[in-house]
């Protein structure tokens, strides 16, 4: 992926590094490598800020411990794009529950995950958007 990443850079295709960058902040929240994590958001973010690669930054920090950081873009992410259900059904969701569970503390399963999805007939067909069922 390093090599792809820097194929990317090189062409100035910011878009596809950025996503590239997310993935590999993401492997190396995974496997517990939280400084190199960091610096590959970092790095994401740097090179572009969009709905494809930002819910996966931000899983990326939550699981390496930067609440604030994840956070930010998850309300960032809500804010620019409030009927995007991957973001607001998905990885928002995601991200709060990672964070409350490095706490320790216990939250409400209600709270962060207990969605229903309203289907709705729209102009273009079926749309769907998440509810909130607490």
């Amino acid at each position: 992926m390093a090599q792809a990443l820097q194929v990317f850079e090189s062409n100035k295709f910011k878009d596809s590094a950025a996503n590239v960058a997310a993935f590999l902040a993401l492997t190396e929240a995974e496997v517990g490598n939280f400084p190199a994590a960091r610096r590959q958001a970092t790095a994401s973010v740097a090179l572009s800020a969009t709905r494809a690669n930002l819910p996966t930054v931000a899983v990326a920090l939550a699981l390496a411990g930067d609440s604030s950081g994840a956070r930010g873009l998850i309300d960032d992410l809500k804010r620019r794009y409030p009927s995007d259900f991957q973001v607001n059904g998905v990885f928002g969701p995601l991200v709060e529950a990672l964070l409350q569970s490095a706490t320790g503390i216990p939250q409400q399963p209600s709270k962060l995950c207990n969605q229903r999805v309203a289907m709705t007939w729209g102009p273009r067909g079926v749309s769907s958007l998440p509810t909130c069922v607490a």
